[in-house]
């Protein structure tokens, strides 16, 4: 996008008079020169079908008068092309980006399979190859995942990533239980997906309305995603992620 933008302003007569800005999204680029002015044309660019972005060209002086409209129709074409050609490029790094995905997907859930049904794994043992490959996958720095305790209904953590230094590690022999509400309700920003019997994540974890803050000496809490594990109706577990670098997306809960 960077390069293209460098290189629109030299198809016209007179290239300081033009300013570029591609806006893809939530993200905006733009040259060094650009300003908003009435006088602009515009492209919109178009990935599988739908418009992602939009490529503006300003004039930031006088229009030269044409025989016919304000602006050149051969300058129209451009902007049409250039914006064509962009949506063609993004669809295919999307597509790359898709398949790459896929194949780790695929690659994950063939590694899960031995585990999964080898008769002398445990199911700590079964939840520490899930929790990893989840981690990995969403590129999560920290999750857990927990098993619902049939008799008294807490969140039984079968493990956990060091969130709370010894307190709560992998490996750790010490069972940490996420209780369950008198009322029968699971509390916090970890117990509303099991609450709700939803899966969820928030990028703003602080201001979602099920926060409760977290236990002193805590890791601070970036980014939350929870799934719940259920068989039927019944609710049997957790798995739960954090602090990704970027934003958590519905393609992480798929």
């Amino acid at each position: 996008v960077t390069k293209t933008m460098g290189l629109i302003p030299f198809a016209w007569l007179d290239p300081e008079a033009i300013g570029v800005r591609v806006t893809l999204d939530d993200r905006e680029f733009k040259t060094e020169n650009f300003k908003e002015t009435e006088r602009k044309q515009t492209g919109r660019i178009m990935v599988h079908g739908q418009c992602c972005g939009l490529l503006e060209v300003v004039y930031l002086k006088d229009i030269p008068e044409t025989d016919t409209e304000p602006y050149p129709k051969r300058e129209k074409g451009l902007i049409e092309a250039v914006s064509e050609r962009l949506g063609g490029i993004l669809e295919r790094i999307a597509t790359a980006a898709k398949l790459k995905r896929e194949l780790a997907v695929n690659a994950a859930l063939s590694d899960l399979y031995k585990p999964l049904i080898a008769p002398s794994a445990s199911i700590e043992e079964m939840a520490i190859v899930v929790l990893n490959k989840a981690r990995s996958l969403t590129k999560s720095r920290h999750g857990y995942i927990t098993s619902i305790d049939p008799f008294k209904g807490g969140a039984v953590a079968l493990n956990l990533t060091e969130m709370m230094g010894e307190q709560c590690c992998v490996a750790s022999e010490k069972k940490i239980v996420f209780p369950q509400a008198k009322n029968g309700n699971y509390q916090g920003l970890w117990g509303h997906s099991l609450k709700s019997r939803d899966a969820f994540f928030t990028n703003s974890p602080q201001k979602h309305p099920a926060a409760a803050g977290t236990p002193i000496g805590h890791i601070p809490i970036q980014r939350f995603l929870s799934v719940p594990i259920t068989m039927g109706a019944e609710l049997v577990g957790q798995i739960a992620l954090a602090n990704k670098d970027n934003d958590y997306t519905q393609q992480d809960i798929a």
